[in-house]
């Protein structure tokens, strides 16, 4: 199916929400949901990210739009009490003003309710402003996501006192070939369990996907191949 590419005149007012679920793989329960931010053209046909996001950027509204993503998801996820995070982009990360509305969304909520999502890629050299980030909003469930690679800064991560980490499905593929890769995977899942942070294999798109992450014994997880992101939520048992 071809993507379907952005109109050149995007607006904040387009940008919604949509909903995946991040299920605990042995009994498909829902663990939380992130929050992806989604395009509607004036056909309201939904455009993916990578169509719109370098437009928004280009057009210096990041925060602007991750302030729109936080209001709408707020006021769907919290008054039913569902456990939700947001991606936020690198630049989000040094906005006071958004992280002063992360904080207060945090205050009167119960701890690990409401949550962001960092790119690997992103944070893996910022440990100091993530500590800062931890203490300041002690509420706040903070996951990173898109790792690819076992190494010195993403145990430095883990260690900081995040609620969990995403892996790609690939990259546990790859890894699951090799007794090196193995024990690494290993070694990062008994890192994780003692620093009480969940291990989430993501992008499981398919069947031998979802093979190579349970093989792994890797219990949460995330993908097109288990559920597709949807504007509204249906009634689910939570975890």
């Amino acid at each position: 199916m071809q993507a379907l590419v952005a109109p050149p005149n995007v607006t904040l007012e387009q940008i919604v929400p949509f909903y995946q679920p991040i299920f605990t793989l042995a009994d498909h329960r829902v663990y939380r949901y992130e929050c992806l931010a989604r395009l509607l053209d004036t056909k309201q046909q939904v455009i993916l990210p990578n169509e719109f996001l370098y437009i928004v950027e280009s057009n210096h509204e990041a925060a602007d739009m991750t302030g729109r993503i936080l209001e709408l998801s707020r006021a769907y996820c919290k008054p039913r009490q569902m456990s939700w995070s947001i991606n936020l982009f690198a630049s989000d990360l040094d906005d006071l003003s958004l992280l002063q509305s992360i904080r207060e969304m945090c205050s009167d909520s119960s701890k690990g309710l409401c949550g962001i999502e960092i790119n690997f890629a992103c944070i893996k050299d910022k440990l100091v402003q993530l500590r800062s980030l931890l203490k300041s909003i002690p509420n706040l469930h903070i996951t990173i996501d898109e790792v690819d690679q076992c190494c010195d800064s993403l145990y430095a991560l883990v260690a900081s006192g995040i609620d969990a980490i995403k892996i790609k499905a690939e990259f546990i593929k790859e890894y699951a070939k090799t007794e090196a890769g193995k024990s690494a995977i290993d070694e990062l899942k008994d890192l994780c369990e003692q620093q009480n942070c969940k291990l989430i294999a993501e992008h499981i798109e398919d069947e031998q996907s979802l093979k190579a992450v349970t093989e792994m014994n890797i219990l949460y997880g995330q993908g097109f191949y288990l559920s597709h992101p949807s504007p509204r939520v249906y009634p689910i048992h939570s975890a």
